[in-house]
């Protein structure tokens, strides 16, 4: 075991719920050789700099253990690919679905559920009551990019140079985020629509949309293409909703969309508002 290893195994055991429920995707994530840190590996190498954003993810794991029913099987039903960018990938998705279900609670949804997936049935990732309304609400990521920066030839766990945004104009991040903001909703709404018709009471739709940085900030996954500034994405979301109910198809189940904006939940753009 090297060095680097032994600290992030030593580092793991200081937070009980971190190592509980991604404490397998951590040791795998270990087994490959690579030459850059895990976007777990990585804070939990830096210590005391990331004590901060780890704890806050120890809370919020041990608030999904006691407030959501299932919520182990956000980190199980998932086939982790044997590539050092791929599982920090599939790792953002994951935390995409805590951040899902940290924003539930912290708007007032009780009943919170994990669903479990089954073969050729669509079905949504959560359900939850609100104000005796029930939920259906499915999850994805937006703006995450393939990097093709080549590795470094040095120490296996070497720290990535430090991502640069470029500066794009406003209008070209505004379509950006809209084409992306489209593209997720006609490939997640058929999730939602199915699980809704199932159901013998009257459920509505949310679809939430992680921007990839809600508990690391998730440097080479991150899109360079644009910034994701709470303005441009408030915009982009009123349009997309008024384009949504004016078009031709039907999206009768959605209600609501969220688009997290980072760690707090207080930057979340919903729209429309609960």
């Amino acid at each position: 075991m090297t060095h680097d290893a032994e600290i992030i195994k030593s580092n793991l055991g200081k937070y009980p719920f971190i190592k509980k429920f991604l404490g397998n995707i951590i040791k795998q994530r270990l087994g490959i050789e690579c030459c850059e840190y895990g976007m777990l590996t990585g804070q939990l190498l830096d210590g005391e700099p990331s004590k901060p954003d780890l704890e806050r993810l120890e809370n919020v794991l041990q608030l999904g253990q006691a407030h959501c029913t299932d919520f182990k099987l956000i980190f199980q039903e998932r086939e982790l690919p044997n590539k050092d960018r791929a599982i920090d990938r599939e790792i953002i998705n994951i935390l995409a679905e805590v951040k899902a279900f940290e924003f539930l609670h912290g708007h007032g949804f009780r009943n919170i559920t994990k669903i479990k997936r089954k073969p050729s049935i669509k079905t949504a990732d959560f359900t939850a009551v609100r104000n005796n309304q029930y939920h259906a609400i499915e999850v994805t990521c937006l703006g995450l990019a393939k990097s093709d920066r080549k590795k470094p030839k040095y120490n296996k766990l070497s720290r990535p140079p430090l991502l640069v945004m470029i500066d794009s104009k406003e209008p070209k991040n505004r379509s950006r985020i809209a084409e992306d903001v489209y593209d997720k909703i006609v490939d997640k709404y058929p999730q939602i629509k199915e699980f809704c018709q199932g159901q013998t009471d009257t459920w509505e739709g949310m679809l939430i949309i992680s921007n990839g940085r809600d508990y690391f900030v998730a440097g080479r996954h991150e899109n360079r293409l644009y910034e994701l500034q709470p303005h441009t994405i408030a915009t982009v979301l009123k349009q997309e909703w008024e384009l949504l109910k004016e078009g031709q198809e039907d999206y009768e189940y959605l209600h609501h969309i969220v688009i997290t904006m980072g760690k707090g939940l207080e930057k979340a753009i919903i729209y429309p508002e609960l």
